[in-house]
C-alpha cells in the first residue's frame, strides 16, 4: 500500500519574487497544476491515500475559489483517500464553513482524529505550541498497528516547532511534521521515521532546494514503512551572490556573472535572485538593465539585489584640473550631503561629464 505525502500547497499564491502580472497570474495558476498532477500521478500508480499538511490556500487570495478547486480535484477521485491536516484551528474553520466536505476527504481537528485503512491508523491534530508539552507525554499508539502520525506546529521562522524526538517509543511509524522549507527524514527510534516532505513548489527564496513530495510503501504483513522523495517542482528558486569587486565596467560584470551561473547548472525554467556584492570605484561602469537583459533569456524569471557599494579615491581628483576633479572636489567638500546622496550626486555627474547614460 502507498500514500503521498505532502505539506503547504498554497493554491493560488503567486510567491515573493517580483514576477510580472502576466507571470504572477500564471504562477498562481501552476500551484494548482501541481496539485492535479500529484493526483493524477497517485491514482496511476494506485497510491491509496494523500497526507496533506499545512497551507493548503493562499488565505489573501481568492480564497473561497481555490478551496472550490480543491473540493473539485478530491470530488473527482473518489478512490483516492486524502488526509488533511489544517495549520491552524482558523484554517479548519475556514475549510467546514458553507461547503459540504468531499466524502473521500478525511480531515483532522483541534482534537486527536483518527481513520483506519485496514490495519494502518491515521492519526493527526491541529496542535498549538503551548499544547506540545502535554501532546509528547501523553500520545501513544497501539502497537499492533501501522501508526500514521500527522502533527504541524510553525516556530514562525519557516521550521517546525515539532520535536520527533520527543515522540520515540511511541509506536509510531511514520510521523509527518510541518512546515519545513524543505525536504527532511530521520530515524526516531528502531521502529519510526519522521519526514517533513517540504512544499511540491517553492515561493520564496528563502525555500531554495529541491522540491516535491514523500512517497510511503507500507508493508502490512511486516508492517513496515520506508519513504523516498521525489522530486517534482516545476520551477526552482535560486539565490546567485557575485562579488563583482574592482570591476572596471558592465561587461566585466557580467562576465563574472555568467561564470557563477554557469557553476550552478540554473535551469532555463526557474527564478533567480541575483545578488551583487563588493566595492566599485565611483567612475566603473555598471549598468543594472544591461546586466538583467544579459541573463533574462536564460531563466525563467531575474532579480536584482544590488548591494555594492562605491568608494572614491580622493588623492587622484587633488591636482586634476578638469572640470571632473572640479566637480568631484565640490561635492566632497559640501557637508550638507548625506554619503548615500554624495555617491548618488558623484555617479550621476561624472556619468554626465563623460556623457555616458546616467543611471545613478
Amino acid at each position: 500500500m502507498r500514500f503521498i505525502h505532502t505539506a503547504d500547497l498554497r493554491l493560488n499564491a503567486a510567491g515573493h519574487a517580483a514576477l510580472p502580472p502576466e507571470k504572477e497570474k500564471k504562477r498562481a495558476q501552476e500551484l494548482t497544476e501541481c496539485l492535479k498532477n500529484m493526483i493524477e500521478g497517485a491514482e496511476a500508480e494506485q497510491v491509496s491515500g494523500i497526507l496533506m499538511l499545512g497551507e493548503l490556500f493562499d488565505r489573501d487570495r481568492m480564497f473561497p475559489h481555490a478551496k472550490a478547486v480543491l473540493f473539485r480535484l478530491i470530488r473527482e477521485h473518489p478512490d483516492l483517500l486524502f488526509f488533511c491536516l489544517p495549520e491552524s484551528e482558523e484554517a479548519l474553520r475556514a475549510m467546514t464553513a458553507d461547503d459540504p466536505l468531499p466524502p473521500n476527504l478525511k480531515l483532522f481537528d483541534a482534537n486527536w482524529t483518527q481513520f483506519r485503512v485496514e490495519n494502518i491508523l491515521v492519526s493527526g491534530i491541529v496542535v498549538r505550541e503551548e499544547e506540545l508539552e502535554a501532546l509528547y507525554e501523553s500520545a501513544v499508539f497501539p502497537e499492533d498497528s501501522i501508526n500514521i502520525v500527522l502533527l504541524y506546529c510553525p516556530d514562525g521562522e519557516g521550521g517546525s516547532r515539532v520535536e520527533p524526538a520527543r515522540l520515540k517509543h511511541k509506536n509510531i511509524d511514520y510521523l509527518a511534521v510541518g512546515p519545513s522549507l524543505s525536504y527532511h527524514m530521520e530515524s526516531m527510534d528502531e521502529r519510526g521515521i519522521a519526514a517533513a516532505s517540504g512544499s511540491p513548489e517553492g515561493l520564496d527564496y528563502a525555500e531554495e532546494g529541491p522540491h516535491g513530495f514523500v512517497v510511503l510503501d507500507v508493508d502490512p504483513k511486516e508492517k513496515r514503512v520506508s519513504g523516498h522523495f521525489i522530486p517534482f517542482a516545476k520551477r526552482g528558486l535560486y539565490t546567485v551572490t557575485v562579488d563583482i569587486g574592482g570591476a572596471e565596467d558592465t561587461e566585466e560584470i557580467i562576465n563574472r556573472i555568467g561564470e557563477a551561473m554557469d557553476a550552478r547548472r540554473i535551469p532555463e525554467t526557474s527564478l533567480v535572485r541575483l545578488v551583487l556584492t563588493g566595492t566599485l570605484d565611483i567612475e566603473s561602469g555598471k549598468e543594472n538593465d544591461r546586466i538583467l537583459d544579459a541573463f533574462s533569456p536564460f531563466c525563467y524569471h531575474i532579480e536584482l539585489d544590488d548591494r555594492t557599494v562605491f568608494h572614491v579615491d580622493r588623492a587622484r581628483y587633488e591636482n586634476d584640473a578638469s572640470l571632473r576633479g572640479e566637480f568631484v572636489r565640490q561635492v566632497l567638500a559640501d557637508e550638507t550631503l548625506e554619503e548615500k546622496e554624495r555617491i548618488t550626486v558623484l555617479r550621476m555627474g561624472l556619468q554626465a561629464i563623460l556623457k555616458e547614460e546616467v543611471t545613478a
